[in-house]
C-alpha cells in the first residue's frame, strides 16, 4: 500500500485478493485505500471492501480445487523468489536452526540489508512502483 495515488491500492487489493483465493485461502483481509496512512474512519469506506466480497464469487476461481495446480508460470515465479532470497536449500535446512539466537540475529541483517536493497531499488527506479516513482500524477487525493 502506497500513500501516493490511493486509488491505486484498490486495484493492489483487488490483485492481492484474487492471488489469495487462488492460493487457496480459508480467511482473507483486506486494506483499505487509506492504510497507508494509518487513519481511522469512522465507518470504512465501502470501496476497499469490494475486493474482499467479491473476488471468491465473481470469477469462480473456487469452483476448482487448485486452479493454479501444476502451473508452469506459477511454478517457475516460486523458484524465481526462492533464488532471489536465497532460500533454495529450504527443503534441506531443519526449521529448528531458524530459532536459534544467531539465526535470528543472521535474518534479521538479512531482512534489513533486503530492505535497503529494496529501497535503493526503487529510488534508482530500477524497481517501479506505480503511482509512486512512475506513472506519478500530477494531482493526488
Amino acid at each position: 500500500m502506497t500513500a501516493q495515488q490511493p486509488y491505486n491500492n484498490v486495484v493492489r487489493t483487488a490483485i492481492q485478493a484474487l492471488a489469495a483465493v487462488l492460493g487457496g485461502t480459508q480467511s482473507l483481509h483486506t486494506n483499505s485505500l487509506d492504510e497507508a496512512w494509518a487513519l481511522r474512519r469512522s465507518s470504512p469506506p465501502p470501496l476497499p471492501c469490494a475486493p474482499s466480497r467479491s473476488s471468491p464469487t465473481k470469477p469462480a476461481v473456487t469452483n476448482t480445487v487448485d486452479p493454479l495446480g501444476g502451473s508452469y508460470f506459477v511454478e517457475t515465479l516460486t523458484n524465481e523468489i526462492d533464488v532471489a532470497l536465497g532460500i533454495t536449500s529450504r527443503k534441506s535446512t531443519p526449521w529448528a536452526a531458524w530459532s536459534r539466537p544467531s539465526s535470528a540475529a543472521t535474518r534479521k541483517r538479512e531482512i534489513a540489508e533486503a530492505s535497503y536493497r529494496y529501497q535503493v531499488a526503487v529510488d534508482k527506479k530500477e524497481k517501479i512502483i506505480v503511482g509512486v516513482n512512475d506513472f506519478v500524477a500530477e494531482e493526488s487525493l
